[in-house]
């Protein structure tokens, strides 16, 4: 399916987000553009950061964070992930985008991808709440952005950063998946393009296996 790129829809319940390769209206600031802006003091590291110096350099908050999921503790509230998760990227052990994806107060749903010949091709079945699907279902086939940010609640967090990481990630394969086997009418793959499903899920991964090492770190 492709939509008409022309009209910017605006809601209370959702924020929407460019492609990395679209381009960015003057006029417009994105959530990503002000959280860039919010982020002041960033320290620059390499590719590959020695975790040992970044876990030197945790907050006793953070240090706190881990030792309680190293105890097995499901008692994480959502702002003490969110906010160990800006430290991780912070310090270099995980990227922006890694922390956007990650973070845990929201999860940015893709909700298409461009195609070579600049067109968007939007993606069937999205993975968003049956509220927002429900209340939003027209506004959506309109946006000119493609992803949208999905809130959680509470309610929809069990304190455990692993399983919120896994079920999200198990989430996004099973949503790729079937997205790969829907055809066109001629038999052609509908989809070509998953990369903003699949970055995610790799960032899911990259942030599980980074806290799983730093709780190795005494």
């Amino acid at each position: 399916m492709h939509i008409n790129m022309t009209s910017r829809i605006q809601s209370e319940k959702l924020s929407y987000h460019p492609s990395a390769s679209s381009q960015k209206s003057q006029s417009s600031v994105s959530f990503l553009d002000a959280m860039k802006q919010a982020k002041t003091d960033t320290v620059t590291v390499s590719n590959t950061p020695d975790l040992k110096k970044v876990y030197d350099q945790l907050s006793p908050a953070a240090k706190n964070v881990l030792e309680r999921m190293k105890s097995g503790k499901h008692d994480i509230a959502i702002k003490e992930w969110s906010a160990f998760c800006g430290e991780l990227e912070k310090l270099g052990a995980i990227s922006e985008e890694d922390y956007f994806y990650t973070r845990g107060e929201l999860q940015m749903v893709p909700l298409g991808a461009f195609n070579p010949d600049g067109s968007f091709s939007q993606y069937a079945n999205p993975p968003l709440s049956s509220e927002l699907r429900n209340d939003n279902r027209q506004r959506i086939s309109g946006i000119e952005h493609w992803s949208v940010n999905q809130y959680l609640s509470d309610s929809d967090w069990s304190g455990d950063p692993f399983q919120y990481l896994n079920g999200w990630h198990s989430t996004l394969l099973s949503w790729r998946s079937e997205l790969s086997l829907m055809k066109n009418p001629d038999s052609s793959p509908m989809y070509r393009n998953f990369s903003p499903i699949t970055e995610q899920a790799n960032s899911c991964e990259k942030v599980m296996d980074v806290v799983k090492n730093l709780m190795q770190i005494k």
